[in-house]
């Protein structure tokens, strides 16, 4: 998905570093249609996890460019996509 924000295009992909609420280290993001998970069903996205990784979709829903340690930022809101079992929701930044 991609978002304009003050003439920005704002997008989440392969590489981009999020950082999910009330975790203090981030992510980058990893392609799903490749090993170790290739093929997700329902997934764009996968970051590590102790289970092995974990896959999820991102929505832009930031209206504007932040500033967290002096790097750009938006607000995103991430699904966890479910395996067999409903989604479930959280919110994170992405660097920009």
């Amino acid at each position: 998905m991609t978002k304009t924000i003050n003439g920005t295009e704002i997008s989440a992909k392969v590489g981009s570093y999020i950082q999910l609420d009330d975790v203090a280290c981030g992510y980058c993001l990893l392609d799903c249609d490749v090993p170790p998970c290739p093929g997700w069903p329902g997934a764009e996205f996968l970051i590590p996890s102790v289970a092995g990784h974990t896959p999820l979709n991102i929505e832009i829903t930031g209206r504007t460019i932040q500033y967290k340690y002096g790097t750009p930022c938006v607000r995103i809101r991430i699904e966890f996509v479910g395996d067999c079992e409903e989604s479930t929701f959280g919110s994170a930044w992405l660097y920009v």
